[in-house]
């Protein structure tokens, strides 16, 4: 019994402690309840709270990828980066057109049919009251080839009456090969028709032979045969004198063999009657070219002529527009490109607007005898010109107009293989290219600096692996 209720009281025990503890627990859960219940709202906030800070992360990250993303691209990839190297160029702003040159001329003319042999050479400078051509008939020809056979005749005969042939054999065999060479340089001269050194020729003979017979100590009067010879001679060079005429210039100038027939109507004095009209016609009409095989001349018909004055014109034809930048006594800078030379001029005509054309009239005075014989020529009509360090407009950046007249950008030079951003003044372009110059002393563009070609992307100080 006893042990029973000790049991059960054991029991008892047991269940009030499980009771209280049971209690205790119920009241903790009770308060960490509570205490849950008060917390909950903070964990809230501090969970929107890191989800902001995510989201901005995020955006902050993006934006990053979207600014730097290609300029590190280009930093790690600086091998991609193409670059130039700086040099010296020119821009012009130019007209080009066809013009005709307008000179003051003397035509020379032919008194009979036949050839003429020139003295002077195309575009040569003749003094006043100087040969420039001998004009020879037909007939000449075969007179000269008589004079020859003549010629040959009397040293025949000379060579027979040596009688102190062995005596003075080698001076004399000397002369007579002198006078061999001049025979036969005679016969090229004349077949080439060049008669101006016949006559030289000839008397260079007749001295040699005059010197044959004073070592001979024999006198040609002695001879018959000779003195008849040489009657018949005489009677030749009459008639050669007949048949060939010097053509002499009362004026100094220039020489030239090309006539185009528009010497009377293209000279300075009718340059203000010039129309549109009449220049484009006499540009589309074919030039004649000077042939030097071309000799033959006409009776009263003008072979050559002496441009007299150094000072002649180039005139054009501009359309609308074209010379609006110009006004009578401008100072023009002309390129002619078929002899590749300028040359300044100035303006001494322009002429009223027709069909929204007008003739426009420029004084030079350089280069007449390097086109002598041209009549039709292409120019470049330079406004303006600038020459300095030239870059391709590609390779410029914030492009901005800075003042009066005044266009500055950025162009970027690598020093090493740093980038640095210069400054530069723009100081002429083409839409191409252009001109530039440093704007700041202190960062300056030199020549042969390297350049980036593109420039987009690349801050100051980036470092580019070339």
């Amino acid at each position: 019994m006893d042990n029973k209720r000790k049991n059960y009281l054991s029991d008892e025990g047991k269940k009030s402690a499980k009771s209280k503890a049971h209690s205790h627990e119920e009241k903790a859960y009770s308060q960490e309840k509570s205490a849950y219940g008060h917390g909950k709202t903070y964990y809230l906030e501090e969970r929107g709270k890191a989800r902001k800070k995510s989201r901005m992360g995020k955006l902050l990250a993006v934006l990053f990828v979207a600014m730097y993303l290609p300029s590190l691209f280009y930093w790690f990839y600086g091998n991609t980066v193409t670059t130039d190297i700086m040099r010296m160029g020119k821009i012009e702003n130019s007209i080009n057109a066809d013009a005709l040159l307008v000179r003051d001329v003397v035509v020379l003319e032919a008194p009979f049919d036949g050839e003429y042999i020139p003295h002077m050479e195309e575009g040569e400078k003749v003094p006043a009251s100087f040969p420039v051509a001998t004009v020879v008939s037909a007939s000449s020809i075969k007179l000269l080839k008589d004079m020859n056979d003549i010629n040959a005749k009397i040293l025949a005969a000379r060579k027979s009456m040596e009688k102190a042939g062995e005596l003075f054999g080698a001076d004399i065999q000397k002369i007579e090969d002198e006078i061999g060479r001049k025979v036969n340089l005679l016969a090229v001269e004349v077949n080439s028709n060049r008669l101006n050194r016949v006559k030289q020729i000839k008397s260079e003979i007749d001295r040699l032979i005059d010197k044959k017979f004073e070592i001979l100590g024999s006198g040609e009067d002695e001879n018959v045969y000779i003195k008849a010879l040489k009657e018949e001679k005489k009677k030749i060079m009459k008639s050669m004198e007949a048949c060939m005429v010097e053509i002499k210039t009362e004026s100094p100038g220039i020489v030239s063999y090309v006539v185009d027939g528009y010497e009377n109507i293209l000279n300075p004095r009718s340059i203000e009657q010039l129309t549109p009209e009449i220049i484009e016609n006499i540009l589309g009409e074919k030039m004649r070219v000077l042939d030097i095989g071309e000799r033959e001349v006409k009776s009263n018909e003008p072979f050559a002529k002496v441009i007299k004055d150094f000072k002649y014109y180039v005139v054009a034809c501009l359309k609308q527009g074209q010379d609006a930048s110009w006004t009578k006594g401008d100072r023009v800078l002309l390129r002619i490109n078929d002899i590749n030379r300028t040359m300044s001029g100035i303006v001494e005509f322009i002429s009223g607007e027709q069909d929204g054309k007008r003739v426009m009239a420029i004084s030079v005075d350089r280069y007449l005898g390097e086109m002598s014989g041209l009549r039709r020529i292409n120019v470049d009509l330079i406004k303006s010109s600038h020459e300095g360090l030239i870059v391709p407009m590609k390779s410029l950046r914030n492009i901005r107009i800075a003042g009066a007249d005044l266009k500055k950008a950025e162009i970027i030079i690598l020093k090493g293989n740093v980038a640095s951003v210069r400054e530069v003044i723009i100081v002429s372009d083409n839409g191409d290219y252009a001109i530039i110059e440093p704007a700041n002393k202190s960062k300056g563009v030199y020549l042969y600096d390297t350049y980036v070609l593109n420039p987009e992307n690349i801050q100051d100080e980036q470092v580019i692996n070339k």
